[in-house]
């Protein structure tokens, strides 16, 4: 994951880019709101990762400071609304790395399915009952 800073991913101890902490989300759930991401610290570091949020395109601002524990963060998110969303996480780095940041995580909230927008498959379904019935009728009616 790359860093705004001179240096990018380079850790300030000289280390490997490899060796360099990076807050790497693992997604965001689906289903019900609310929902969770969660993500981790490699190597683990004992400090705070910062989630960011972006709402239908506006520029990323900061929505949590997730508490880092063995390497490990967790956040639960209910969204204000419909809406596109984008998450990343930053974490400020040390004396021994540099700063990084997450690619952005998209998120679409959408209004939940209704009945009425399957009326054509019910429609199908009751046809095709139909069609069984009569197949059945006109089969047990020759006997």
């Amino acid at each position: 994951m790359s860093s705004d800073a001179p240096g990018g991913d380079l850790p300030a101890t000289g280390r490997s880019p490899e060796g360099a902490p990076e807050p790497a989300p693992a997604g965001w759930g689906s289903g019900p709101l609310p929902s969770s991401s969660s993500g981790t610290v490699q190597p683990p570091v004992a400090e705070n990762v910062t989630i960011f949020q972006s709402v239908n395109g506006s520029a990323f601002a900061p929505l949590v400071a997730a508490t880092v524990s063995n390497g490990a963060y967790q956040y639960t998110y209910t969204p204000a609304g419909l809406g596109n969303y984008q998450f990343k996480a930053a974490w400020g780095g040390s004396d021994a790395y540099s700063s990084t940041e997450s690619t952005a995580v998209p998120v679409s909230v959408t209004p939940p399915a209704s009945l009425s927008d399957y009326w054509l498959y019910y429609v199908a379904a009751v046809l095709g009952i139909i069609f069984v019935a009569v197949i059945v009728f006109i089969i047990r009616s020759r006997k």
